[in-house]
């Protein structure tokens, strides 16, 4: 049974990539997932906040059984607006 964390837990950010998904579950009702591909470590997750603009991030209790719990703070401090769902790159 595969588990869904990335098995580096270096400082060097990276992510595994599983390209037909996880097996997931309990061991007495496994199930397969194929919508789960990429699983990063923890200083991946860091650096796409820090890519994306998040401040001051953090990893909260690194020696926790929890998998990786980050804080950061939004450079900008403003309320968000929905998307043009006309002009949403998508359309």
């Amino acid at each position: 049974m595969q588990t869904a964390v990335c098995a580096d837990r270096s400082d060097t950010p990276m992510a595994e990539f599983h390209p037909f998904g996880i097996k997931s579950g309990p061991p007495e009702a496994p199930q397969h997932d194929p919508t789960c591909f990429w699983f990063p470590n923890p200083a991946c997750c860091a650096a796409m906040l820090e890519h994306v603009g998040f401040t001051q991030v953090a990893r909260v209790h690194p020696k926790s059984s929890a998998r990786a719990i980050f804080t950061a703070e939004s450079k900008a401090r403003e309320k968000g607006r929905a998307p043009d769902e006309m002009t949403a790159p998508w359309s």
